[in-house]
């Protein structure tokens, strides 16, 4: 229902194709965040330390050389003594934040801030980690799984219950959920979701984009990074 609503949205920012969503929870006592393990999300998502996601300065340099997906905001923090901001520190303190959107873009290698700018700045404020939905969008990778390991790990379980029934002293029961995991792994051949952002090319040429990006620098009074950015 909450896909579909953004997705309807007069300022969607989902093209159409496959998307997933992944709730990113902060990991006890920290402002580090993870999402559970998931198969066919290739793995869990993290996200290292969320407290330098709103910066003053609006310029800056993605750093991929330490690890971690950055998170990039795309408005200035507000004013302390916004109203809006002020009631979003009330519910941090009551615990009762929505997660804030995060979009991931392959090309970047990491979130954008798409809602909740505010609500991650009262959490930041009050010292209380929020949560994140992550969005990403995503192709199928088909998973080709191995026929004989399959049949060695069904072998295993089928000695493994005759010798209970036999009631060998060095056997003992396998939990439930063990067997299912081990199962699951061996056996879904679902294929993976793995993240991918698409673009469109345009008509401008890059003398139009550089033009653009001229007249924000100057616009934020930034107009001397100019040359390196064209550089690069």
């Amino acid at each position: 229902m909450f896909a579909r609503a953004v997705a309807e949205g007069p300022a969607s920012f989902l093209y159409p194709g496959l998307w997933v969503f992944m709730a990113m929870r902060p990991k006890a006592g920290t402002w580090s965040f993870e999402t559970e393990a998931l198969f066919r999300a290739h793995g869990h998502w993290w996200l290292d330390d969320a407290r330098d996601a709103l910066r003053e300065d609006p310029l800056f340099f993605i750093d991929w050389w330490h690890g971690g997906y950055p998170v990039l905001n795309l408005r200035a923090p507000a004013a302390a003594d916004d109203g809006r901001l002020k009631w979003w520190r009330k519910k941090a303190r009551e615990d009762a934040l929505p997660p804030v959107l995060l979009w991931y873009l392959s090309c970047l290698n990491g979130y954008v801030i798409v809602d909740g700018h505010l609500r991650l700045q009262a959490a930041l404020l009050e010292d209380r980690p929020p949560s994140f939905l992550v969005a990403y969008s995503a192709y199928e990778q088909a998973v080709q799984r191995d026929p004989a390991a399959q049949r060695a790990i069904l072998d295993s379980y089928e000695r493994h219950a005759r010798e209970l029934a036999l009631r060998l002293p060095q056997r003992r029961p396998i939990g439930t959920d063990s067997i299912n995991s081990t199962l699951i792994a061996a056996f879904d051949d679902r294929p993976l979701l793995l993240p991918r952002s698409y673009g469109w090319a345009t008509p401008g040429l890059e003398a139009q984009w550089l033009g653009q990006v001229r007249a924000r620098l100057a616009a934020i009074g930034r107009s001397e990074a100019m040359d390196e950015i064209a550089a690069r």
